[in-house]
């Protein structure tokens, strides 16, 4: 299902330096947040580039034809890999 979803997405074009404001950003507030795992963040951007967040989601729906998977999908990010990624993260958090 996440390939027929993928066919129906447009991949958002953002420059380099806007992409690394934007991992910033939500990394940022990840951690003041004290949030580990994966979430999602709603952002919106000004008419002079500038982003800010409007809602945090610490535990999204990651089920099919969820929103998390469509933009996983849009990412180009395999819904396995994903998880691998995910489990990964987890384990090395718990060994810590």
């Amino acid at each position: 299902q996440d390939a027929v979803v993928r066919d129906q997405l447009v991949q958002a074009i953002m420059e380099e330096k806007a992409q690394r404001e934007l991992a910033d950003l939500c990394t940022g507030a990840a951690a003041l947040l004290s949030i580990g795992g994966y979430s999602r963040f709603d952002l919106r951007q000004r008419a002079d580039g500038s982003l800010w967040i409007i809602d945090v989601n610490p535990n999204p729906d990651i089920g099919p034809g969820t929103g998390f998977r469509k933009a996983l999908a849009a990412a180009r990010i395999e819904f396995a890999d994903f998880l691998n990624e995910l489990m990964i993260s987890a384990l090395s958090r718990r060994t810590r």
